[in-house]
């Protein structure tokens, strides 16, 4: 058995010490919640094809947020709870949930669904149903996210079609 002299053993202990706090604080990192990347507000800045306008340039009146949020998970509920979604539109408003693995939401980019989306149904003229309708349905479709520079982009596979969002305020005057 090897006996370490006073000077080794500061260095050694003191090493252990460096090393025990890095250790923590990279623990500290670690259990942050991945779906922060997400939370907040999105505010809509593109739709691509903008085939709810007949490939036509889009209304700049059309407008949607997107809202992620958080929520504690009862502990006896047969619903999907935690992760949330909501926005308002030109005249209605929207909600539900989404799902993304840890390794998405860590790495900002991958796989996500949205699901149980539900809307409220207030009267609109045509131009304005028809974006809302073209919106939510493509919303429901996107099936991959990626968030990077403050901009995200869901897009629908197969279908070329895509929602790009910019974080910040509503685009509708609505405050969320």
């Amino acid at each position: 058995m090897m006996r370490l002299g006073k000077p080794h053993f500061r260095q050694v202990r003191s090493a252990l010490v460096l090393l025990s706090t890095i250790l923590v604080l990279g623990c500290s990192d670690a259990s942050e919640d991945p779906a922060l990347s997400l939370q907040g507000s999105w505010m809509l800045s593109q739709v691509a094809p903008a085939a709810y306008n007949n490939f036509a340039a889009p209304d700049l009146s059309m407008c949607a947020d997107l809202v992620f949020t958080k929520e504690e998970e009862p502990a006896e509920s047969n619903r999907l709870w935690g992760y949330k979604v909501s926005g308002e539109l030109p005249v209605n408003s929207y909600q539900g949930n989404y799902q993304a693995s840890q390794e998405a939401l860590y790495n900002q980019a991958g796989q996500i669904d949205f699901v149980n989306l539900g809307n409220t149904e207030v009267a609109a003229v045509p131009p304005i149903k028809q974006f809302e309708a073209y919106y939510l349905q493509t919303l429901q479709d996107v099936d991959k996210f990626e968030v990077k520079n403050d901009v995200l982009t869901l897009w629908v596979s197969g279908k070329n079609q895509k929602l790009v969002f910019v974080r910040g305020a509503s685009s509708c005057g609505k405050n969320n």
